[in-house]
């Protein structure tokens, strides 16, 4: 099988961060309070004003490529078209 270079940098930049700590499943494991059933409320950008803003770059980095970015782009433009989009966190 024959790969391009980009595909070899990609496997490498996977490689690399293989044995990465998942900081957020083991906060998931400390804290009891972030499982199960949650209450959820709504916000909007002024509720959380140092909420991280993420730009594709980091998320094509963090998701190993575009299909994941593309995906969730398409789902909030769709439900920005139909008007019923909201965020909710707990």
């Amino acid at each position: 099988m024959v790969h391009s270079d980009a595909e070899e940098r990609e496997a490498l930049a996977m490689l690399a961060k293989v044995d990465t700590p998942n900081r957020l499943k083991e906060r998931v494991e400390r804290n009891p309070n972030l499982r199960g059933r949650a209450q959820w409320n709504r916000m909007n950008a002024t509720a959380i004003p140092n909420f991280p803003v993420l730009d594709e770059d980091y998320l094509r980095e963090c998701t190993f490529g575009v299909y994941q970015v593309a995906q969730g782009k398409n789902y909030a433009d769709e439900h920005l078209k139909q008007g019923t989009y909201e965020v909710n966190v707990k």
